[in-house]
């Protein structure tokens, strides 16, 4: 999306996520040690994820899936780690899988919703953020990324509201302020522009990027690729 910040919801930097998709056992694994089971791999692909190893989570999240089609928390995991490679198609693959499986993941609705957003599917994210909201209306960064399907069809209004939202639930989140900053100053309008931008801004950022829930990965501002 040429300029405009996508935001992911990348939970190390933007919000405090949910403690995960689902209660994992506290182990210490190893890739010899690790149960061949659908949640041991899944904790083992979380600790590749922790250490560094991208190329081996995914294959842990891959041997989940695998093992079990229907584990909505490997689809979903492995989405991330696809996002995090700049797998944009992969990603969105993935948690389309996470929501076949689990039909009430409102993150994988988020995350699948950055995806297409940041790939142009300006139509098909509205409608899976939108999902998003239904199952979490808490989710302020969904509401950001909503805002950024509006902005991308000309629809300033429907833009400011979903921004204006995004800040109420996430204060500490700069990206929805600074563009419900940008709109109102398109707009000679001035006073309204003086409350978001004295919230804490992003550097002038040159590209949009949708905001997806991720829980293992930080935010990326850097340009769409590929959500």
């Amino acid at each position: 999306m040429k300029g405009r910040l996508v935001g992911w919801l990348l939970g190390l930097l933007l919000l405090p996520m949910p403690d995960g998709l689902a209660q994992l056992p506290s182990l210490s694994v190893g890739a010899d040690s690790a149960p061949m089971t659908p949640e041991g791999q899944l904790t083992l692909g979380i600790q590749h994820i922790q250490q560094g190893r991208l190329d081996q989570a995914i294959a842990a999240f891959q041997q989940s899936a695998a093992l079990n089609p229907v584990f909505a928390p490997a689809h979903y995991n492995l989405g991330l780690a696809y996002r995090q490679r700049g797998q944009l198609q992969d990603s969105a693959s993935s948690f389309y899988q996470a929501i076949q499986s689990d039909p009430s993941m409102a993150l994988a609705y988020a995350n699948l919703g950055a995806a297409l957003l940041e790939g142009n599917n300006v139509r098909q994210a509205e409608e899976y953020l939108q999902r998003a909201i239904a199952l979490d209306p808490n989710m302020g960064l969904a509401y950001y990324n909503l805002g950024l399907t509006q902005q991308q069809q000309g629809n300033s209004a429907g833009a400011i509201a979903q921004f204006q939202q995004a800040i109420q639930l996430s204060p500490n989140a700069p990206e929805p302020a600074f563009h419900l900053g940008q709109i109102y100053l398109q707009q000679g309008k001035p006073d309204e522009a003086i409350a978001p931008f004295k919230k804490p801004s992003p550097s002038a950022p040159t590209t949009q990027k949708p905001t997806t829930a991720l829980a293992l990965f930080c935010c990326s501002k850097t340009s769409p690729i590929r959500h």
